[in-house]
């Protein structure tokens, strides 16, 4: 499922008779609305809900967690869809990253989803985090070009995947 700045269009907002794996969107949005789950629009023309970006992933996978539906299934296998809207990245991407070994192939189930989140982070990601935290952001370009300088080069490009504790360090190191 990004969380991170992607799940909000894939929770299921009906009510009752739910399957293990969906949650409450009241959840959410009690959770959105009390500043518990941060999350900024970015600007274009899709559905709202395709345009709300959580803040951090670990906000919302604790609502999940903590939601009054049953817990969600960490066996489920996600199509390269989903897997790309949990990351922030296209199909095609998520492709790319399954041929390079990032990501399993023969299904990614939601936990392998949420190990790479762990351990990575996409470049939207990124930007979205430091956008929510008011960084000036002239460019993207002139952003990775502060990350490539401070020494943090890319595990992967295309989709630019960069190491999560080196960014979170990077991040600090900014004030962030």
């Amino acid at each position: 499922m990004t969380f991170d700045s992607h799940t909000l269009a894939h929770c299921d907002a009906g009510s009752g008779g739910r399957p293990p794996h969906q949650v409450t969107w009241t959840d959410i949005v009690k959770n959105v609305i009390d500043g518990v789950v941060e999350v900024s629009v970015k600007d274009g023309t899709e559905p709202l809900i395709r345009r709300l970006q959580v803040a951090h992933v670990g906000q919302l996978e604790n609502v999940v967690a903590k939601s009054s539906s049953r817990r969600w299934s960490e066996n489920v296998v996600l199509g390269n869809y989903e897997v790309g809207f949990y990351l922030g990245i296209s199909e095609c991407e998520v492709s790319n990253l399954v041929t390079s070994g990032l990501l399993p192939t023969h299904g990614i189930q939601l936990s392998a989803a949420r190990q790479f989140l762990k351990r990575y982070i996409c470049a939207a990601e990124i930007i979205s985090y430091l956008s929510l935290h008011g960084h000036p952001n002239r460019s993207v370009a002139a952003t990775f070009s502060k990350v490539l300088k401070a020494g943090i080069e890319p595990v992967h490009l295309r989709p630019a995947v960069r190491d999560r504790d080196a960014m979170r360090a990077y991040f600090r190191s900014i004030g962030y």
